[in-house]
């Protein structure tokens, strides 16, 4: 998406206190990147338990020239970081993984957040009924919307339920059973499991618009 969009110089933010998600992602993303022809220009790893310094992460990317942010981090972290640009009247790109795709970051972003594009597995933008069925039960049990948490979780446990009825309840063979039970039909779209344990699903585009989430229309 950021090479059709004609980013070809982008700058990395890692939180080093989510080391294991961050890295992960960061160096899945470099690598189709730069077979799409990109570059990564600048790097700019935090800690969040600290106040990170976006003022200096902004003039490092000025000076490497970045056209655009990839921001791994929580949605505080990339509110803030989207409002010290808004304040700079700077307006690269930001792009984001799912971790801070949450309402957390409409309320504390305001409109510094519109424009943020989030690669996730999981988008509000759905008409699929298994998942506007979901989101009445739940609002009707909780009194609040569910979010993606909500999401995973019910499908993690509906996997596990699955697994476990083919082991009769029993954790000896648990981790074959887990890949043994195809596709599951998923709550945002189906999915399946790969040897490793890693899912397979549709990714969504997702950005905000006016303090909503809205899919990316290419």
């Amino acid at each position: 998406y950021a090479a059709r969009r004609g980013l070809t110089k982008l700058c990395i933010i890692a939180d080093l206190d989510n080391a294991s998600y961050v890295d992960s992602f960061n160096a899945a993303f470099e690598q189709a990147f730069g077979h799409a022809g990109g570059e990564i220009v600048c790097r700019f790893p935090f800690s969040s338990n600290q106040e990170p310094d976006w003022e200096a992460l902004l003039d490092q990317a000025a000076t490497s020239r970045a056209q655009g942010i990839v921001a791994t981090a929580a949605a505080r972290d990339v509110a803030a970081l989207a409002q010290t640009m808004t304040a700079r009247n700077e307006h690269l790109p930001l792009l984001c993984p799912t971790w801070p795709y949450t309402r957390e970051i409409l309320s504390i972003g305001g409109r510094s957040v519109d424009g943020i594009v989030f690669a996730a597995s999981y988008t509000e933008a759905n008409d699929r009924p298994r998942f506007q069925e979901f989101l009445r039960h739940y609002q009707e049990r909780f009194g609040a919307p569910a979010n993606f948490a909500a999401v995973y979780a019910y499908e993690a446990v509906s996997v596990l339920a699955a697994a476990l009825t083919r082991t009769g309840g029993r954790a000896e063979g648990l981790a074959e059973a887990l890949v043994a039970v195809g596709e599951q039909p998923g709550i945002s779209s189906p999915f399946t499991l790969d040897a490793c344990g890693d899912v397979l699903r549709d990714t969504f585009l997702v950005t905000i618009v006016d303090g909503r989430f809205v899919a990316v229309r290419e």
